[in-house]
Parts: C-alpha cells; sequence; structure tokens
C-alpha cells in the first residue's frame, strides 16, 4: 500500500487544530510508508489527539512516558500537547496507518474504550482496525454533506474497536502505573533537581530493588532511564521554544555540566542540541 494523505482543510498543509465545538473533530488521516533507504525521525508536538498504529516495520517512539521500539500491531495514541519523537532505523521499511483528531467528548471516549494516551498498547487482531481505518480514508474520498458526521462515526468504530482488541495484559501494566503515581509526579515537578531512585522508592513505600521492578515492568524502561528521557524531553521543549543558550539549558534540566549534557543528549537523539536547535529554528521559520 502507497502512503496516502486526506485533510479536513485541504488548503492547510498541517490542519493542526483543536476545536472543542463539536464532540468528535477528525483533522486528517492516512498510511504512511517508507522504504529502506528513507531517513524517517520527527520531533514536535501537536495541538490535537495523533494515533499511530503500525503496519508494517519497527521504528522507535520516546515521549514523557515511555521509549521502546513498535511492532506490527501496536498503537499509541498522543495527547495533545505532548512532545513525542519517533523515528525508522536505516535499512528497514516501516508503514504506519495514522489519524489526528479532536473534540470535547474524545477523553471520555478513549476512557469508555480503555484507551490510555501517551501508552503503547498491542492490539491483537490487526484486521478490524485496518478496516476502519480504510472506511475513514474512503469518508475522506466522498465529502458529502454528513462528511463530519460520517468521519467521526467511523473514528469512534475505529477507536470502539481498538479497545476491544486491546491486548489486555498491556493495559494492566499501563494501569500499574497508578502505584507510581506519586513519584512520577516527582520527576516531573522537579525536572532540574538531581533525583534518586531512592527518593522515589520511599515515596512509594517500597524498597529500591521492589521499585526498580516494579517500574520497569509498568513503563518498559529503568527508573534511572525514565529520569533521563524526562529531562531530555523537557530540553528539546526549551530549545525549540526559547532563545536560551544550550549551558542555560543544561542546568534548567539538572546537569551542571554541559558537555556531559550534549553527549546524554547526542546519545538519545542522534543528534546534538545545538544541531537540535538549528533544525527546529528552520521548521519554525517554514
Amino acid at each position: 500500500m502507497k502512503s496516502v494523505s486526506f485533510y479536513r482543510i485541504v488548503t492547510h498543509s498541517t490542519n493542526n487544530f483543536e476545536s472543542l465545538s463539536q464532540p468528535i473533530t477528525v483533522n486528517c488521516t492516512g498510511y504512511s510508508a517508507f522504504g529502506k533507504g528513507d531517513n524517517v525521525r520527527v520531533n514536535t508536538s501537536r495541538k490535537d489527539f495523533y494515533l499511530m498504529f503500525l503496519d508494517k516495520g519497527d521504528y522507535q517512539v520516546v515521549c514523557p512516558t515511555t521509549e521502546r521500539n513498535m511492532k506490527p500491531g501496536d498503537m499509541i495514541i498522543f495527547s495533545p500537547n505532548t512532545t513525542f519523537i519517533y523515528s525508522k532505523p536505516q535499512n528497514n521499511e516501516m508503514a504506519y496507518y495514522w489519524v489526528h483528531f479532536t473534540g470535547s467528548e474524545c477523553l471520555e471516549l478513549l476512557k469508555k474504550c480503555g484507551i490510555e494516551t501517551n501508552r503503547i498498547l498491542t492490539v491483537k487482531n490487526s484486521e478490524p482496525i485496518k478496516k476502519y481505518f480504510k472506511l475513514l480514508h474512503d469518508t475522506f474520498l466522498t465529502r458529502d454533506d454528513l462528511f463530519d458526521t460520517d468521519s467521526a462515526n467511523t473514528l469512534s468504530l475505529l477507536l470502539i474497536n481498538i479497545g476491544r482488541n486491546i491486548d489486555r495484559k498491556t493495559a494492566q501494566n499501563n494501569q500499574n502505573t497508578k502505584k507510581l503515581k506519586a513519584s512520577l509526579a516527582y520527576i516531573h515537578s522537579n525536572i532540574s533537581q538531581n533525583i534518586s531512585v531512592k527518593q522515589l522508592a520511599e515515596m512509594e513505600f517500597l524498597s529500591v530493588s521492589r521499585y526498580s521492578t516494579i517500574f520497569r515492568e509498568t513503563m518498559g524502561l529503568s527508573p534511572q532511564n525514565y529520569i533521563i528521557l524526562a529531562k531530555i524531553s523537557h530540553a528539546c521543549e526549551l530549545i525549540r521554544t526559547t532563545s536560551r543558550p544550550i549551558r542555560d539549558i543544561s542546568q534548567s534540566v539538572g546537569y551542571s555540566d554541559p558537555h556531559y549534557f550534549s553527549r546524554l543528549f547526542s546519545k538519545h537523539m542522534n543528534i546534538s542540541p545545538s544541531e537540535y536547535k538549528k533544525m527546529t529554528a528552520k521548521e519554525n521559520i517554514q
């Protein structure tokens, strides 16, 4: 299947809108396919919800609550105004279905379907999901007087089918984040501080070893790596939205040595902070 994209407002390049005037509005949808020679790396945030469903290949996803490779049948919904990163390994093919949506009842529908945002979930049966994505694409092709209602209803059916086909084992792991609520909140509200795993474990009344085990089982990575990713994610936001020098941003996320910060940033982002600053500056101009 070749790449296709459909936009609600055809004269707008991104259809990146938040609108609460309707229960559900589909901003845009499509299918993106990349070959072995294509270099794919996206680091951004949007005003709407962003659902990605992997059809072929694999890609790495990084957002404030996860970092791991997704496989065919995996999906994630990024919530509005959440910084996320995804990239395709070179020499691999990759293809995914996608849809951006907004509306006053989106969160309630996701809740009813048992779909958490910013979590990688595995779907046990992909065929119904692909079917409803294709039906959603068809609504953009017809574009009759019932287009808005038709696309909203089709998206609702897509989300319902995702809810029915989620591997509940992975969903249960996501529910376990409630056990870590206090320590996760502390990490994100103290991003400029040096945070120890011992501190976090004490907040949850657990031993360090037990806390680390539960954290890894639930979040898919160690507490130490999660803290690093949270700091880097915040640094990305500061680089994109402020004119502060890299040295100051390094201090703001808890690294007194800017050279160490740069090495750490480059390791996880595959690009240096200064290069990332230049890249995002060009994107803002365009």
